[in-house]
């Protein structure tokens, strides 16, 4: 995957060789836009393998619109119907997994029936994440270990790197809903690899996470910085992570210099 990256780093510094169906994530859609978003959703970027393999296996599952753009009511009313509760204020979309639909607001205010394509890829990345297409599952498998913070700040580091793969220019910061979850959510894959949180994201391999989050941290560690990445709280949940990580260091340092004395005796 590490070559993968830099492949695609190359190309994107030199001009993609794949040409999206739209060049900026302002880009207005319709719900007719739908296969477009599909488009570059199976496109170049470091989580391609995964995706595409997703989406192969289930793109038939899902209904004829896929995305479907509704008023703040109808918004609030669905999502209420889905998931119990008052969606947050700041949410744009969600996936209602039992229709294999996108549902998103029209954004910003008065943008009748569109949306932004940067606001649908995410929500897309979303739809294709484990279980991908339809599914009797309310949330992506690997909302149990990630919550909502580090869920939706993964999603935005792979929809961001797909933008990224294919030179399409990224939302302005002020409609970024999940830029505070952004910063914990890397730092989170930095440490336990991209190839081992794509497995959980993409694949539902759950357990293999949790070990190495035992192995490293904590449990009471993580489930600390999870809680303040779900407050917003970035740089007490950056710092929390970085606690966690020198208490790790010192502890590989001591083991380190036990089996060498073990070995000098």
């Amino acid at each position: 995957m590490t070559m993968y990256i830099v492949t695609i780093l190359a190309e994107s510094q030199s001009g993609c060789s794949f040409q999206p169906p739209f060049s900026s994530a302002e880009r207005n859609i319709t719900e007719k836009d739908a296969p477009h978003i599909f488009t570059i959703l199976a496109g170049p970027s470091p989580w391609q393998q995964f995706l595409k393999r997703n989406l192969d296996a289930h793109k038939k599952d899902i209904p004829a619109t896929p995305m479907r753009i509704v008023t703040d009511g109808e918004f609030a009313r669905r999502y209420n119907g889905i998931f119990g509760e008052s969606p947050s204020a700041d949410a744009q979309g969600f996936v209602d997994r039992a229709s294999a639909t996108i549902y998103l607001r029209e954004f910003p205010t008065r943008n009748f029936n569109q949306t932004k394509a940067g606001l649908a890829l995410h929500e897309a990345v979303h739809l294709f994440s484990h279980p991908p297409g339809r599914s009797n599952r309310l949330r992506a498998t690997a909302y149990g270990l990630l919550e909502t913070g580090l869920l939706e700040g993964l999603t935005q580091i792979v929809t961001e790197d797909i933008q990224a793969a294919q030179c399409i220019r990224p939302l302005r910061t002020e409609w970024q809903a999940y830029k505070e979850y952004l910063p914990v959510a890397r730092r989170f894959v930095e440490i336990f690899t991209p190839a081992l949180v794509a497995d959980a994201y993409f694949n539902g391999s759950i357990t293999p996470p949790v070990n190495a989050i035992t192995r490293r941290w904590t449990i009471d560690g993580f489930r600390r910085v999870r809680q303040l990445t779900n407050q917003k709280k970035t740089d007490q949940a950056l710092q929390a992570i970085e606690t966690l990580e020198q208490t790790y260091r010192s502890r590989s340092r001591i083991i380190g210099f036990q089996q060498i004395f073990r070995g000098a005796r």
